[in-house]
């Protein structure tokens, strides 16, 4: 519901729900539920601009992430983590998580998701001002991106 919530750009109704999803994961001792359901909450803190709450939830989703062996849930959290550090002023370190983040969807076969991760890559390297790291990511982007629609051509269920 949550995610839901904060992908119709309301994010405070996103982090109340966050919230009380979080509370039940707790209460159950569901660690791999409480991983996603703290990287939901740094985006939608991330999306309030409250960085420092955002960076709190999504350093404890990704240690409960590698903890509980969510592998795509660590990748999608990197991700969260490059937005916020660029979002934050610190392209550096949105370059290093942004990297990481590239590595984990590339090993777990997230092409969707590789592509968005290569996408921020891109823009971190531009703060940065290593323009050509930010067009050789953003050119592996389109490839990719360009690969999946040739690989999805015929397909039932992609028009």
């Amino acid at each position: 519901m949550g995610e839901a919530v904060l992908l119709a750009g309301e994010p405070a109704r996103a982090a109340a729900t966050f919230d009380s999803a979080l509370a039940i994961a707790r209460e159950l001792g569901d660690l791999a539920g409480e991983a996603i359901i703290l990287r939901g909450l740094g985006v939608a803190k991330l999306r309030q601009a409250q960085l420092h709450h955002a960076r709190t939830a999504l350093q404890r989703s990704r240690e409960l992430a590698v903890a509980a062996g969510l592998h795509f849930g660590e990748a999608r959290t990197l991700l969260a983590l490059a937005e916020l550090a660029l979002t934050g002023g610190d392209p550096d370190k949105a370059t290093m998580t942004g990297r990481q983040a590239v590595a984990k969807f590339q090993a777990v076969g997230a092409r969707l998701h590789h592509t968005r991760a290569l996408t921020l890559l891109s823009d971190a390297y531009a703060a940065e001002g290593d323009t050509a790291a930010a067009r050789a990511a953003s050119a592996e982007a389109a490839t990719l991106r360009a690969t999946s629609r040739a690989e999805s051509h015929g397909s039932p269920l992609i028009p």
